[in-house]
């Protein structure tokens, strides 16, 4: 899964269940989708890492998951999402955070234009030799 594609699908789940938003406390990753995370929790749940890592700031030796999915650190991540301030003004509101995080993606990992078109091409592809098929 992409990086882009994690970030919308925890942008979503903290839509869907805010209750398991926590942008201070729960600062590991998550088990499972009933547990509570952090913004970079849920993408790091999403794209398929393992629960239980630290999520926040590290050294530069002991990288974060955010280093790893993300490509900056906890503290980059976390002043883009304050330069976004238009929907993400309270890290802790979760319907904020979710919106938030769309704008991260849009921004910091825009859609890869020409993959999107190959698997739209292939989409297509499979389809007209179905319906041939048929």
């Amino acid at each position: 899964m992409s990086t882009r594609d994690a970030i919308l699908k925890a942008a979503d789940h903290i839509d869907r269940y805010p209750g398991q938003y926590d942008y201070c406390e729960a600062v590991n990753t998550p088990y499972k989708p009933t547990d509570r995370a952090c913004m970079v929790g849920w993408i790091a749940y999403f794209a398929g890492e393992a629960g239980g890592q630290h999520c926040g700031v590290r050294t530069e030796i002991d990288p974060t998951v955010c280093d790893r999915l993300l490509g900056v650190g906890f503290r980059v991540f976390s002043d883009r999402m304050y330069e976004i301030r238009g929907l993400w003004s309270c890290p802790s509101n979760a319907k904020a955070a979710a919106a938030g995080l769309r704008i991260y993606a849009d921004r910091f990992h825009p859609v890869d234009l020409r993959a999107a078109a190959l698997a739209g091409t292939r989409a297509h592809a499979l389809v007209d030799a179905y319906m041939r098929a048929a």
